[in-house]
């Protein structure tokens, strides 16, 4: 049996009822893949990282795709670079707020993602959906995540993307 692809979404956060990648997550998880697991994560800096990170240390994916919901992108986004840092003007739902905060010391100022974004920009074009490669992954809680897990997996097989 092979390994699993991982695919991560979050659940509603700030004055929102919803959330578009927990819709998406349910979408996927209403389909028969036996190599899919799904996690809803909730928007939370320490939570969502530690909930994820366990569950690779479990599950132990051949991937990890993270969705995100980013309000107002005309286009699927695939983020190709997370920064190390959190800055938002809005707590997550823990009531933690980052402002100009270093995610990780000791850690590069930034990752580069290890799934082809530009491969799948392509494919989601043919597709007839839009679609490009972001170089923003912002700084709240989705990118917290990305790059807590291409630091944690950055000696690993495993692939890791982020799309908005």
């Amino acid at each position: 049996m092979t390994s699993p692809i991982l695919i991560t979404a979050f659940d509603s956060f700030g004055c929102s009822n919803t959330n578009s990648s927990e819709e998406l997550l349910k979408r996927i998880e209403a389909e028969t893949m036996p190599d899919v697991e799904t996690l809803l994560l909730p928007t939370s800096y320490i939570r969502s990282v530690k909930i994820a990170q366990d569950c690779i240390d479990t599950i132990k994916p051949r991937s990890v795709l993270c969705f995100g919901q980013a309000e107002g992108r005309a286009a699927i986004s695939l983020e190709y670079i997370s920064v190390n840092v959190a800055h938002c003007d809005i707590p997550d739902n823990d009531g933690d707020m980052r402002t100009r905060e270093k995610l990780i010391y000791q850690a590069p100022e930034a990752y580069i993602t290890t799934i082809p974004v530009y491969d799948l920009q392509d494919r989601l074009r043919e597709a007839g959906l839009p679609a490009v490669v972001s170089f923003s992954a912002g700084t709240y809680v989705c990118n917290s995540l990305y790059f807590h897990l291409l630091h944690f997996l950055q000696n690993s097989a495993i692939r890791c993307g982020f799309i908005h």
